[in-house]
């Protein structure tokens, strides 16, 4: 699994790669109280391979090269580009270009890891509506995709979404962050309605 880098610095971007910027949040917010992540058989708080850190309060978004919905594979844990972005927060990720969409998303909610060999994980996910394009061009270096807003039910699924422009904002985050102003195209993400791809 390549998990799209956070970017520290403009050098991270080369000409196959995007500063991703943009922020995920769900209405209501995510409680950490929610997320039941049990690393190993043993449960309580045992990480020893140190996963939690990818799952709590956060999302897992699979790139993919075409608006085409798909679901994670095991042979995806070593050649799947994934974004895995804080909620709640701006994120600044490294996005190759070759990969212009999220072809699955979802918030693992409940993680229970066994010892049974066919079945090492139990989970239950949380998970948006895809594909959805980020808008990548050949030329871009830097790309705004907006404020993804996902409004959820009490059992965990999507009901409404909307794609907010908080460029501003983000911009000024990138300044502080890079220490230099950032020219950033908008291309905020859009949600590929289910059979018009």
């Amino acid at each position: 699994m390549l998990i799209t880098p956070e970017v520290t610095s403009l050098s991270q971007i080369d000409d196959r790669s995007v500063l991703a910027v943009g922020r995920i949040e769900f209405v209501p917010a995510l409680q950490a109280r929610e997320q039941h992540l049990e690393m190993t058989s043993l449960g309580g708080s045992l990480d020893p391979l140190d996963q939690r850190k990818y799952l709590a309060g956060r999302i897992a978004l699979l790139l993919g090269d075409r608006p085409v919905p798909a679901e994670p594979k095991a042979s995806d844990a070593f050649t799947a580009d994934i974004m895995n972005p804080q909620l709640e927060q701006t994120f600044f990720l490294h996005v190759p270009k070759r990969k212009p969409y999220v072809v699955h998303g979802a918030i693992i909610m409940q993680m229970t890891v066994t010892t049974h060999p066919t079945n090492p994980a139990r989970t239950h996910e949380l998970r948006i509506p895809v594909p959805i394009a980020l808008g990548l061009q050949v030329d871009d270096r830097a790309v705004y995709l907006g404020t993804w807003r996902f409004h959820r039910d009490e059992f965990y699924s999507v009901r409404k979404v909307e794609i907010l422009d908080h460029q501003r904002g983000a911009a000024d985050e990138a300044r502080r962050r890079f220490g230099a102003e950032v020219p950033m195209r908008k291309s905020l993400a859009r949600v590929i309605p289910a059979g018009t791809a």
